[in-house]
């Protein structure tokens, strides 16, 4: 039994009643898919399918520092890669769990992406808290990376029951399928779970599949000092990564207080200001969205500030 059965107090029959769609309910489904609820579900879909990718490539790039089979991702140093493939929480479902647990015919895929989300945040506190862990880092070896991997192991078998779940219910669904490119993301997760890297390459760069890539902004892994204010204060932090829509910044344990939907200014040299709103933190890292995305040709997408 795993950590998350344990937790959750389900053996491996439960499991798979829970992943099972009812026989008798085809008419229930088709009702759900062609009522109001039918934009909400894909959302939701859509929302699963980019965090199961997501832990994917978090599973394979712990799995290659565990065993070091990759040189260690020689392109980019691993706890900048940890932070900046961390699969995110599902907002929407969550939100919407409620609802979804009280309908006859949903509560099942609710159970699962449940159970998937109480496993994906597993990991991604393990990538946070522990790989960043600068004692570790100083002696070059990560707090606890066999608990990474067996975490995200654990987020990666719960994706593959969702995923089936909605594999399933693609099969009902006469109008078009709720969760795209399902056995794709299944096959995928499969590989990462089995202790492969399929998202790391021989030469350590890391890579998302071209079908679940077209749909994500890219980030780009650097290192550009710069300073930030947060709430009148002042410090100095360091952009870790970078997209078209948000940065990832090191450099955050000296503010204190610090809040989500927090307001941020970032000054870069020679004396350039970006402001965004603080997404997420842990530590002495976090994330913001900018308050205007940079364009597609801005000099910090290859790395340099002017």
């Amino acid at each position: 039994m795993n950590y998350l059965q344990t937790i959750l107090h389900l053996d491996g029959p439960d499991l798979a009643r829970m992943s099972e769609l009812p026989s008798s309910g085809a008419d229930a489904y088709q009702e759900i898919l062609a009522s109001d609820d039918r934009p909400l579900l894909q959302a939701i879909a859509a929302e699963f399918r980019f965090s199961a990718v997501m832990t994917a490539v978090s599973a394979s790039i712990a799995t290659a520092i565990e065993t070091q089979t990759r040189g260690l991702l020689p392109k980019t140093e691993p706890e900048q890669a940890l932070a900046a493939y961390a699969p995110p929480a599902m907002a929407l479902f969550n939100a919407s769990l409620a609802k979804m647990l009280q309908h006859p015919t949903l509560s099942g895929i609710a159970i699962l992406l449940q159970n998937f989300e109480l496993a994906r945040g597993l990991g991604q506190r393990l990538s946070i808290a522990q790989a960043y862990d600068r004692a570790g880092l100083e002696t070059g070896t990560f707090a606890d990376v066999e608990a990474l991997s067996d975490a995200y192991t654990d987020a990666c078998q719960a994706a593959i029951e969702a995923a089936k779940a909605f594999e399933r219910l693609n099969g009902r669904d006469r109008a078009g399928h709720i969760l795209v490119a399902a056995s794709e993301v299944i096959e995928l997760l499969q590989k990462a779970a089995n202790g492969q890297s399929p998202c790391v390459e021989s030469d350590g760069r890391i890579v998302i599949p071209g079908w679940a890539e077209r749909r994500r902004k890219p980030r780009y892994l650097t290192e550009i000092a710069a300073s930030a204010l947060f709430r009148g204060e002042h410090g100095r932090v360091a952009l870790v990564d970078v997209s078209v829509g948000g940065f990832g910044l090191s450099g955050l344990r000296q503010f204190k207080g610090l809040k989500i939907g927090d307001q941020i200014s970032i000054t870069l040299p020679p004396n350039r200001v970006i402001t965004g709103r603080l997404t997420w933190f842990a530590g002495d890292k976090g994330g913001i969205q900018l308050d205007h995305e940079l364009s597609q040709s801005d000099a910090l997408l290859r790395g340099n500030t002017g």
